[in-house]
């Protein structure tokens, strides 16, 4: 019995499926070459959980919830280490809180991802301003001055 086929002759899968894309200038920031791996993974698992539904003008952005405990689970970490990347995170300025959350009510913080719009406003870009200087005109400085 044939596999179903799940891929073109070329490699490329025949549905689109869903991804998120990195941009490129924020690859090359220094914030977030500084993250580490955990912040890098609630980033993104943050991202995934950020939604934009019908004509573009709702999103769920400063709505973003995600407890301690379903982030250790589903990033296979441990809570402390996902506590750090919170903070990580909210210090570099990539998420911002919204609401705290609450232990005894089991209610899990909101959060506001900086770089994606949020209650019709634009983007903050909250990312620490000192550090926005990409990696090539850091080396090309380096250069100048040796």
């Amino acid at each position: 019995m044939a596999l179903p086929m799940r891929h073109k002759r070329n490699g490329r899968s025949k549905e689109a499926g869903q991804f998120y894309a990195l941009p490129y200038h924020m690859h090359k920031l220094n914030p977030f070459r500084g993250l580490s791996g955990p912040a890098v993974k609630l980033w993104f698992e943050l991202n995934s959980r950020y939604q934009v539904k019908g004509d573009g003008r709702y999103s769920k952005n400063g709505q973003i919830t995600l407890s301690m405990t379903d982030a250790a689970r589903l990033l296979g970490l441990g809570k402390t280490t996902v506590s750090r990347a919170f903070c990580k995170l909210e210090q570099n300025g990539f998420i911002a809180k919204t609401k705290q959350g609450q232990w005894y009510g089991r209610l899990a913080s909101e959060w506001r991802l900086t770089d994606k719009p949020c209650n019709g406003n634009p983007a903050t870009n909250d990312r620490k301003q000192s550090c926005h200087k990409p990696i090539e005109e850091q080396a090309n400085r380096l250069k100048k001055v040796s």
